[in-house]
Order: structure tokens, then sequence, then C-alpha cells
């Protein structure tokens, strides 16, 4: 299992719809202080499993897989970027 941090990255996606990962640094969000745990562990959530159900009650795997990679993606960012250079682009 991954250390456990202030922030989870998956779960503030799924809370902040609207943000994209350069908000969410800018907001404070980095590799020190947000964990991102294995797809496999975040499918065990009852908030996850939640979250991913269909109509018919089936766990939406395909969506829940597109959102982790998208997170994956944010987290590698988080990593290979700083904040300043995030606000440099954004300007």
């Amino acid at each position: 299992m991954i250390e456990n941090k202030e922030n989870d990255l998956l779960l503030t996606m799924l809370e902040n719809p609207n943000f994209g990962i350069e908000e969410m640094m800018v907001a404070g969000l980095d590799i020190n202080n947000t964990s991102l745990n294995t797809r496999e562990a975040y499918k065990q959530k009852e908030e996850i499993q939640n979250k991913f159900r269909t109509d018919s009650g089936e766990f939406d795997e395909e969506g829940y897989n597109k959102k982790y990679d998208e997170a994956t993606r944010g987290y590698n960012i988080m990593a290979s970027v700083t904040t300043d250079q995030i606000l440099d682009h954004m300007i």
C-alpha cells in the first residue's frame, strides 16, 4: 500500500471534476502531500465502488480505469514539474 498523505489525488479529482491537475497544483497539491494508491486498492474502497456503479448496479470498470489513468497522468505531471512552472504556463 502507498503511504497515506494529506491528500488523495483520485478522490480529490472525483470531488472536484472541474479542476485540472494544474488548478490542483496551484491550490497546493504536490507529490509531497498527495498520494495515489494502486488501481486495485481503490477498487476495494466502498466510496470508489459507489462512484462507479452503473444503473444496473454493476461496477463500471471502463469508467473507473479511465479516471484512474487520468489520475496517474496527473500524478506524473506533479512529479515532473513545479507549481511555478505551471503558473508560468498559465499566464
